[in-house]
């Protein structure tokens, strides 16, 4: 039999405020490593972005590796997420489309754009 004592979590969605500090609370319960999709009222398109949710995330974590997302979109730039990724800020990047879902549905219009 093959027992997973730590698995990681490759799609967790956090949320904002409370929230994500009761779910980051959970997760640090049962899994070693896990991958935020940040679905925020603003979507985090920049490092300066990135390390505020960061800090916010950060403080409640008790144990778990935790991977961030940015998103990419017409207006990031490059510089910028080469820095970013420099300094390890985020594990991956997520393209918003028009395929918008949950809270990105308002957004829609905006995603259009990257199509």
């Amino acid at each position: 039999m093959l027992k997973i004592y730590q698995p990681c979590d490759f799609h967790v969605h956090l949320r904002e405020g409370a929230l994500s500090k009761n779910v980051l609370m959970e997760n640090n319960k049962y899994f070693q490593k896990i991958l935020i999709m940040p679905n925020l009222s603003t979507p985090i398109t920049n490092s300066n972005l990135l390390k505020k949710y960061r800090s916010q995330i950060l403080k409640y974590n008790k144990k778990t590796e935790i991977l961030f997302t940015i998103y990419l979109n017409q207006n990031c730039n490059l510089n910028d997420l080469k820095k970013a990724k420099k300094e390890n800020l985020f594990f991956c990047s997520e393209t918003l489309s028009s395929q918008c879902y949950n809270e990105f549905t308002i957004r829609c219009t905006r995603c259009e754009k990257n199509d």
